[in-house]
């Protein structure tokens, strides 16, 4: 969970990135290959990773992989 960018006079909040269960062999591959594969634990709950837009742009065009971007306001559930 990251602090998501806000507007001046808005309140902050959380920025997640949801993806598919299919697609999580793929995105491990990926983080995996990021890391030069020197994680021993699973990359996606090792909170090693923050995939900024760049990073989300090679994923997608490199593995076809997208998520949805969900932003997570100040008091929502």
């Amino acid at each position: 969970m990251n602090t998501a960018n806000t507007r001046e006079g808005e309140e902050g909040g959380a920025l997640w990135h949801i993806f598919r269960w299919a697609d999580m062999t793929k995105l491990r591959t990926y983080l995996r290959r990021r890391a030069n594969n020197s994680l021993v634990q699973d990359p996606i709950h090792s909170g090693t990773f923050y995939l900024d837009e760049s990073m989300l742009k090679e994923l997608r065009d490199e593995f076809g992989v997208a998520c949805h971007k969900i932003i997570q306001r100040r008091g929502e559930a």
